[in-house]
């Protein structure tokens, strides 16, 4: 950026501290603009609709939007986590799976798919 350009000549590392700590706020405050549970409901609706239809793939990225949209939903990521076994990408299914968990302790749904892709693995 700019910005760094004009500060060649003082680059500490305690610029560079300050300059990391407001590019990280910055993305922090741009991700929580981002966040709309409205918008997240109908990405997921997509998401089941792909799903139902056997489009894993356009299903994972409905549920990806749906994720940036509101990603304290553990429901989503569980979804998110079958498509990506019936991909038979279970390193991923299982983050997913793991994340969902760490959401939501009592979500049983979570638990099930997760033995699933240990199963399969």
């Amino acid at each position: 950026t700019a910005y760094e350009k004009a500060l060649t000549e003082h680059r500490t590392p305690e610029y560079r501290q300050n300059l990391s700590e407001v590019e990280s706020a910055i993305k922090k405050a741009a991700e929580e603009a981002y966040i709309n549970p409205e918008l997240a409901d109908q990405e997921k609706q997509k998401g089941n609709e792909s799903f139902k239809k056997g489009d894993f793939a356009e299903a994972v990225k409905s549920y990806t939007e749906a994720i940036k949209r509101n990603p304290k939903d553990a429901k989503i990521y569980s979804n998110r986590a079958a498509c990506y076994t019936k991909l038979t990408a279970f390193d991923l299914a299982l983050k997913d799976c793991d994340k969902s968990i760490e959401l939501d302790p009592g979500f049983v749904k979570a638990y099930l798919r997760k033995g699933n892709v240990l199963k399969a693995i």
